[in-house]
């Protein structure tokens, strides 16, 4: 009695294991298995399936694994289909797959036992890959953070071809400076983000971007030339400018931009309408244009003084048959003043005055009844360089010789 029970139970328990085995494609069927079958194509949003073409098979069936649970994407009909593609899936994620073969006989489908695999989707473009900043020698790209990468791949181009110029281990970083790059000159750069998946890199794609590094700074930016009211600054030609801007300080001590010149081949440029002896700051950048918005270089700066003014006034203001005196107004913007005077045709030096107060000098050791020529020039002393006022002429007599009155003194009027 005992024995039949335990057989019945046995009995049981084997029907239960078999079709369990039947069920998973454990026993040999009619169909063998699909050999080959692996991830063979990557997207961030989808990964495609290959496998060997089974002859003895009329079909495929395709299931996703979706946490615990198997589901079904694909029902194939026919023995030569060896690929699918799986859409929709999410960047940088593992998913599981696996495939059985089936035939139909006499209306009883019969199916191989399931092979498996998986496979990473991509990870998603980096995004925000923009330039962020520039110098005349480098650019600096800006990116936001991946949060599927372990890391960042940034290219440059040359010519015809990429070339890597960076591999950034963690996804944390988000900007790079490239360097050592030559003013005025447009670059292209490329980034893509990078995983691992089975010791095996996975890539986003590539994202694309390009920037123009800042003019070279300008040379020898100096005052060359001096006028009452005007100074001229001159500069070496920067090749890699498209033009240059102009800048002076004002009494308040903001700058005005008081010229923009178009062209690289500019070297000079005159301020005009100045005040006599008074000293002037200005600066100057040069600009280049890339994708309608204007880049600069760093400003270089010079300073000058304009020259005193042309005295006003000059006058005989005394004579006598040995000596004139000259008059003239004080002028504010001097430091003082040269005279000169004309002897057989040539103009002689006769008294450099310290002082802008001066306003008088009596030149003696005359000869009666002679005419005589003068001329004044003011001077000032800006950085250990004299500038000059332009001359002013006049001409005067002495007085015929009389005895009784030769040591009266000239008179200043």
């Amino acid at each position: 009695m005992k024995r039949c029970k335990w057989k019945g139970i046995i009995l049981a328990l084997l029907v239960v294991a078999n079709i369990v085995c039947l069920r998973e494609g454990v026993f040999a069927s009619a169909v063998p298995n699909v050999t080959g079958f692996k991830v063979a194509g990557w997207a961030t949003d989808a990964l495609r399936l290959n496998w060997n073409v089974n002859t003895s098979a009329q079909g495929y069936i395709i299931e996703q694994k979706n946490g615990s649970k198997w589901t079904r994407i694909a029902r194939l009909e026919g023995q030569k289909t060896k690929t699918y593609r799986v859409e929709k899936l999410k960047p940088a994620t593992e998913y599981s797959f696996r495939i059985k073969a089936f035939t139909i006989n006499k209306g009883k489908a019969s199916y191989s036992g399931y092979v498996n695999t998986s496979g990473m989707t991509n990870l998603a473009n980096v995004s925000g890959f923009k330039i962020g900043g520039w110098a005349k020698d480098a650019l600096r790209v800006n990116w936001n953070v991946n949060s599927g990468a372990q890391g960042y791949i940034i290219e440059q181009k040359n010519g015809n071809s990429w070339k890597r110029i960076a591999r950034i281990e963690g996804n944390k970083t988000k900007t790079f400076r490239v360097e050592k790059l030559q003013p005025s000159t447009e670059y292209s750069f490329r980034i893509r983000a990078f995983s691992f998946y089975n010791k095996k890199s996975v890539y986003s794609g590539y994202v694309n971007v390009s920037g123009k590094t800042y003019p070279g700074s300008i040379t020898n930016f100096k005052v060359a030339g001096w006028a009452n009211n005007a100074l001229r600054v001159n500069w070496d030609v920067n090749s890699s400018a498209e033009g240059y801007i102009i800048e002076q300080k004002d009494s308040n001590g903001s700058w005005k931009r008081i010229a923009r010149l178009e062209g690289a081949k500019n070297k000079t440029f005159r301020v005009e309408k100045l005040k006599p002896g008074t000293e002037y700051s200005f600066r100057m950048c040069s600009f280049n244009l890339y994708n309608k918005k204007a880049s600069y270089s760093g400003y270089v700066y010079a300073t000058g003084k304009t020259n005193p003014a042309e005295i006003s006034g000059l006058k005989i203001g005394g004579s006598a048959y040995n000596a004139l005196r000259l008059n003239w107004n004080a002028d504010a913007s001097a430091q003082g003043y040269i005279i000169e005077q004309k002897v057989n045709g040539t103009w002689k030096r006769i008294a450099r005055l310290e002082g802008k107060n001066l306003k008088t000098y009596r030149v003696e050791k005359l000869e009666p009844e002679t005419k005589y020529e003068f001329r004044v020039k003011a001077f000032s002393i800006y950085k250990g360089k004299a500038s000059y006022s332009n001359y002013k002429a006049i001409s005067g007599k002495t007085l015929k010789y009389n005895a009784p009155d030769e040591d009266w003194e000239l008179p200043i009027l």
